[in-house]
């Protein structure tokens, strides 16, 4: 078995992590009540958001589920030192997003977070993960 490093400030972003997210009506995930790694989810009615802390690096990884047609699309957000303003972006648009606007999000994402990295579609895990390149 591997021991895995947690990143410096591990537990002081995941505070504001789970401050964040809780107070904006998110609920946590039981895994993440059971390890302490910060996993949420939010329900909208038209899109399920999911955002997980990695525990290796300053990113959060974003998935969004089509509540219809279960369809999703995940991303690897790297944001430095500015947690906050991703929570912030997240938490505005929690109630509206759908899969008629998400790509109006992930470009305030991207355009925030230059390191924005979509999964690929083709499923294959050894896929490299495309940067999001914001429209301005």
């Amino acid at each position: 078995m591997e021991l895995v490093m947690l990143f410096e400030g591990f537990e002081g972003i995941s505070s504001i992590v789970i401050d964040g997210l809780s107070k904006a009506g998110w609920e946590r995930t039981t895994r993440s009540e059971e390890s302490g790694v910060p996993e949420f989810v939010f329900n909208n009615g038209k899109i399920r958001i999911s955002a997980f802390q990695s525990i290796t690096d300053r990113s959060l990884i974003l998935t969004l589920l089509d509540v219809d047609s279960g369809g999703y699309l995940r991303f690897d957000i790297q944001y430095g030192d500015s947690i906050s303003l991703l929570l912030r972006i997240l938490t505005t648009w929690q109630e509206d997003v759908s899969m008629g606007n998400f790509r109006d999000m992930v470009n305030e994402i991207a355009l925030e977070f230059p390191e924005t990295f979509a999964e690929p579609f083709d499923g294959d895990e050894d896929s490299p993960w495309q940067k999001v390149i914001p429209r301005s």
